[in-house]
């Protein structure tokens, strides 16, 4: 292995070579430093034209799995895709359909509507209100009445397993759910298998074959405004950067606007984050996934978002 920027070599990626890609080893050098320059970063993955260009763990051991905390729910997404492809749901599911309605859920709510996070408002699909824990977590059980099977067996043998992640645990809930809202523990070389699976729309590509695991139709459904009056930023349990002027409004956690989330992003961004600065974004101007996971203390994540990806945008 020539590239010095690799210092994890992962199954499932072809090994680039940074000047393969225009990139030179300086940009690349002062990336990291920058990058480095947040506090408390884990590691970084780039990933090019589906060629692995950096990967490297700023700790001692570079195997070692971190808390994803919400990117979580981008792998809940994908899971609920897989299913409805096979036909064993359809995203306007009733969430009574298949269990029980949680406390907080308008009894209307679908699986949709979990999925952009407006199951709480009346009439669904109205508000956004952002949820971690027992609606979001519907989705776990949802999948398992839906497929006579349990979640958590079907998300490692249809996703993980197919992706190579052989380095990241996905916790149970009783009866054999997976956790849908957060719980992950994982690495940025194994999330951007999930980051370039979206950026492929839908397909597996590299080293573990070719071919389809999730449809076009439901990643463009995944990276669209759900509910755009709610929430012109965000997707299927994913986050995006479309609101670019002022009068479309975005809602976050602890922040809310108009215009631009993301100052200098495209407009076609797909993000993942998790609190506390986990970031997966899919750049498809630039055939580029970029993954980070960390622990740094800033409560809205957008803020080091922001940071991280000024961090990075010289090499675009």
């Amino acid at each position: 292995m020539s590239n010095p920027f690799i210092q994890r070599a992962t199954a499932g990626f072809t090994l680039g070579e940074p000047a393969d890609q225009g990139l030179s080893a300086d940009q690349l050098t002062r990336l990291i430093a920058r990058v480095q320059t947040i506090k408390r970063r884990h590691d970084l993955t780039i990933v090019k034209d589906g060629q692995l260009i950096v990967d490297t763990a700023f700790g001692a051991d570079p195997q070692k799995t971190h808390a994803v905390f919400s990117l979580t729910k981008t792998l809940s997404a994908l899971c609920v895709g897989i299913a409805c492809d096979r036909g064993a749901l359809n995203l306007d599911d009733p969430i009574a359909k298949f269990v029980s309605v949680p406390r907080g859920m308008n009894p209307q709510a679908t699986v949709r509507h979990v999925l952009g996070q407006t199951a709480q408002s009346d009439p669904p699909g109205s508000g956004f209100k952002y949820n971690s824990g027992k609606v979001v977590d519907t989705l776990g059980a949802v999948l398992s009445c839906a497929l006579s099977e349990p979640s958590a067996g079907f998300a490692q043998r249809e996703l993980l397993e197919p992706l190579g992640m052989t380095n990241t645990y996905w916790p149970e809930l009783s009866g054999g759910h997976f956790r849908s809202g957060f719980g992950v523990r994982s690495t940025s070389s194994d999330l951007a298998r999930v980051a370039e699976l979206i950026r492929c729309q839908g397909h597996v590509r590299g080293k573990l074959g070719d071919h389809a695991l999730v449809s076009k139709q439901f990643i463009d459904q995944l990276g669209s405004a759900a509910y755009p009056e709610a929430n012109g930023n965000y997707g299927l349990l994913s986050w995006l950067n479309q609101t670019q002027s002022s009068g479309q409004h975005w809602v976050r956690p602890f922040s809310r606007g108009e215009g631009v989330m993301l100052k200098g992003a495209p407009a076609n961004l797909v993000i993942g984050t998790g609190i506390l600065g986990q970031f997966m974004l899919v750049i498809p101007d630039h055939q580029m996934v970029v993954t980070s996971l960390g622990r740094t203390y800033r409560l809205e994540t957008l803020y080091t978002l922001q940071r991280f990806w000024d961090a990075i945008s010289d090499v675009l």
